[in-house]
């Protein structure tokens, strides 16, 4: 999930299955899925090989939440968009 909110973004990731794996594998210290908040550069992807649109940033961030279920992500994902929309947006 990826959502542009003040001036940030906020990005969280998950279910990490490399090719291989028959099961989920660990993208940080003892979780399968994270939320990551980077102040937006105003640029978004033009790669020609993807063309996403998706935004990009400094490769900064500036917060961060862990977890251990889809279902905690997507609350952490819902709280930090709570959480930035009342945030300066950055200078």
């Amino acid at each position: 999930m990826t959502d542009v909110i003040n001036g940030y973004i906020v990005s969280t990731v998950g279910d990490y299955r490399p090719p291989g794996a028959t099961t989920m594998q660990p993208i940080g210290f003892r979780h399968f899925y994270e939320t990551m908040v980077f102040v937006d550069s105003g640029k978004r992807c033009v790669e020609p090989a993807c063309e996403c649109g998706l935004p990009l940033h400094n490769g900064r961030d500036v917060d961060f939440a862990g977890y251990q279920t889809a279902a905690e992500a997507a609350a952490g994902h819902a709280r930090m968009i709570k959480a930035y929309r009342v945030v300066a947006r950055p200078s």
